[in-house]
């Protein structure tokens, strides 16, 4: 018999059961050592037990002593005439004995009477003992026996149930840990797992460097510590080979395998070993691994083991999404910011600093630069943060022959670019070029240090957006003198041209339908304006509008008409204004081309909706515009921010470290200029961050540059 007992579990069991048969029950370990006390009131066992010489226990090791080999319950002679019942059990990896006694034979009990007497003189009554103790018979011992193999099945049943019981709280805990606390380490909560189980010794994580190699990024447990950043390539060693099949992996009894020299070099001497393959967010494969330093096999710590490779996937997923969702909600708070100070108060030289502060700050790469052509003098200018090393003038020159002396048309899309023998560039660049219609007014290059490619994809994403505002922006800043509420609706209008030229399409015939159809409808000139300015940014989000042109009626008559076309105030229809009616008509029209259609926009009769169809069936006019080609105009050189910077309300070393952070540098970066550790950097940086009342890098940059055009105007 090979039972896995819980031995409180059993100690339970035999409370319950032990008086049945007026037996006591004990459970000793190999020795014979007690392991739980005594049960049951066998008035023979409790005499012989408390006996200053040959007790029973004393018997009970020499038993053991003499019998090793008991496999399976038996009926043993452990005095002459005195018999019990001896049963191994199982707990784990401990073997432990079960004692169920004493009985004895009626046919000798006069012997064993005589035999008790002699050997303990000092004890009366043992006539009334023996009465009391069970009689063996062939009956008896069968029944016995199978009341003991019941007992011991009993409790490896009830322990497996809760030690499945207390895996699953386990598991519940892990997860609970896992998913509601976003922000946990990978390392704490390998401990975590490993602090639950004492059945591993140790737990790791493995995770790519580069194209080539992986490395031990984490490791739980005290014995392998040492292999820490210990790298290794595919079809290396035990991690090796999982990278190859993708398989869940397990070895047993390893010491002396081949494949354990990659340990061996950290001196780590495991005696068996699992692997298994989990997939990242980006879809690269990351191992996570764990073994035992003494136990050469594995058992129900190997499903244990799946089920914490099935969290931490999750885990990593969750941690690495709800990082995506933050730096998202950054970037969309720095582009708002952008947006803003670059229309609201548009000055060339600011706008090109921004960009670059900007990008280099959110991408956090080496450098920034911005390229562009002075229209006055003709020459190219650079403008540029971060490294800048003895190779930035040869990149530029690049940049300068293949978007402005390229016969070719250039495109407008952001690309990578990755180094060349001919300018010796060391770091890939984002090359982002800024156009207004077919005007080239720059192009803004951003260095990245990212080899993956999915956030090399959001930086470019990101980057396309914001060139597509900086290069409004530009024009908005040379044209600011007239029209500047239009020319912010007209250029936004424009830039949908970049990166919908369906919407770009759309918009463009909804101004026209509005132009004429409000003729028949006798808005004044102004009303006319607003909605033909709403057809042009309908595809803009109504919130994003009014931060841009917060004194306009642009985005009410978006979002009312949006409302109306999702069925939201169909019951409202006529507490809206007629431009948001007047939007909705033709936006639905022009997207079902169905006047039926139309007529289920309101539950109930309209004026406006009756002579909106009689203006589709009498036919309407079609006008075009032919673009035309306009020269490249750039500005020059921006002026530095360094006087901003010291007149604010922060300490001289905080002003050093402000900055630095405006030329993009990282705080290990600003930790080596300074002198200071990277601990000493960030708590600056935080200090910063509340005295300037911003919440990250991005904006503290914004709120420099916002006071040093305050600044500039108001002298």
């Amino acid at each position: 018999m090979n039972q896995n007992i819980n031995i409180e579990v059993l100690e339970e069991i035999l409370d319950i059961s032990g008086e049945r048969f007026m037996l006591s029950v004990m459970i000793t370990d190999v020795q014979g050592e007690l392991v739980l006390p005594i049960k049951g009131e066998n008035q023979l066992c409790i005499t012989l037990l408390h006996q200053q010489h040959d007790s029973l226990l004393t018997v009970m090791k020499k038993t053991l002593n003499e019998a090793k080999n008991i496999n399976n319950p038996l009926v043993y002679e452990i005095w002459p005439g005195i018999h019990t019942i001896i049963a191994p059990v199982t707990s784990g990896e401990s073997t432990y004995f079960l004692w169920a006694g004493l009985m004895i034979e009626e046919e000798t009990k006069h012997l064993v009477k005589n035999q008790l007497e002699s050997n303990y003189p000092n004890v009366n009554g043992w006539e009334r003992v023996l009465d009391e103790t069970p009689i063996l018979t062939v009956a008896n011992k069968r029944e016995w026996v199978s009341w003991v193999n019941k007992l011991i099945k009993l409790s490896a049943a009830y322990s497996e149930k809760e030690s499945e019981y207390r895996s699953h709280q386990i598991y519940s805990e892990l997860l609970a840990e896992a998913f509601q606390n976003s922000e946990i380490e990978t390392g704490s909560l390998l401990k975590k797992f490993l602090d639950k189980r004492n059945d591993l010794d140790f737990m790791g994580l493995a995770e790519r460097r580069d194209d080539e190699t992986y490395s031990i990024t984490h490791i739980a447990g005290e014995t392998a510590q040492q292999l820490i950043n210990a790298e290794f390539s595919e079809g290396e060693g035990f991690l090796g080979r999982v990278l190859i099949t993708g398989n869940n992996e397990y070895w047993e009894n390893i010491k002396n395998d081949p494949r354990s020299y990659f340990f061996n070099k950290y001196q780590f001497h495991p005696a068996s070993f699992y692997c298994f393959p989990i997939t990242k967010h980006d879809g690269s494969l990351a191992l996570f691994f764990g073994g035992n330093m003494t136990r050469n096999t594995f058992s129900a710590e190997l499903e244990y083991a799946k089920t914490l490779a099935i969290i931490l996937e999750k885990s990593l997923l969750t941690g690495n999404l709800t990082d995506e969702n933050t730096q998202q909600h950054q970037r969309l708070s720095s582009l708002v910011e952008i947006c803003k100070m670059m229309v609201t108060r548009p000055e060339y030289k600011r706008i090109i600093y921004i960009l670059v502060d900007i990008s280099l700050s959110l991408v956090e790469g080496p450098f920034s630069c911005m390229v562009l052509k002075d229209s006055a003098s003709g020459k190219m200018k650079l403008v540029s943060r971060g490294a800048h090393n003895e190779n930035m003038g040869g990149y530029a020159q690049d940049v300068i022959n293949r978007y402005y002396n390229n016969a070719q048309k250039v495109s407008t899309n952001v690309e990578l670019k990755n180094s060349s023998d001919e300018t010796s560039w060391e770091h890939p660049v984002i090359e982002c070029p800024l156009f207004y219609k077919d005007d080239l007014l720059g192009v803004l290059c951003v260095g990245t240090n990212s080899m993956a490619q999915t956030r090399l994809n959001d930086d470019m994403k990101f980057l396309q957006t914001l060139s597509i505002i900086g290069g409004v922006s530009l024009q908005l800043a040379q044209n600011q003198d007239s029209g500047k509420e239009n020319k912010q609706i007209h250029s936004l209008y424009q830039a949908t041209g970049q990166f919908d030229i369906e919407a770009f399409v759309k918009a463009k015939k909804a101004s026209q339908l509005a132009g004429e159809f409000t003729a028949k409808l006798g808005l004044s000139s102004w009303n006319v304006d607003e909605l033909i300015n709403s057809c042009l940014l309908y595809n803009y989000d109504p919130a994003f509008i009014r931060e841009l042109i917060p004194d306009n009626r642009v985005a009410s008559i978006v979002e009312d008409a949006n409302d109306l076309m999702e069925g939201k105030s169909a019951d409202q229809w006529d507490e809206v204004s007629l431009e948001s009616q007047s939007l909705a008509l033709i936006l639905t029209y022009l997207k079902y081309n169905n006047l039926e259609t139309i007529k289920s926009l309101t539950t109930k009769p309209s004026e406006i909706i009756t002579k909106f169809i009689a203006f589709i069936h009498d036919g309407q006019l079609i006008e075009e515009e032919v673009p035309s080609i306009a020269k490249l105009q750039s500005k020059g050189k921006i002026e530095s921010i360094e006087q901003t910077i010291k007149e604010l309300k922060i300490s001289p070393r905080e002003q050093e470290v402000l900055d630095l952070v405006i030329q993009g540098l990282n705080n290990r970066e600003i930790g080596e200029k300074l002198y200071i550790s990277g601990h000493t950097v960030k708590n600056h940086v935080t200090r910063i961050f509340q005295k300037l009342d911003v919440s990250d890098r991005a904006h503290a940059i914004s709120k420099v540059y916002r006071l040093r055009y305050e600044q500039s105007h108001s002298s």
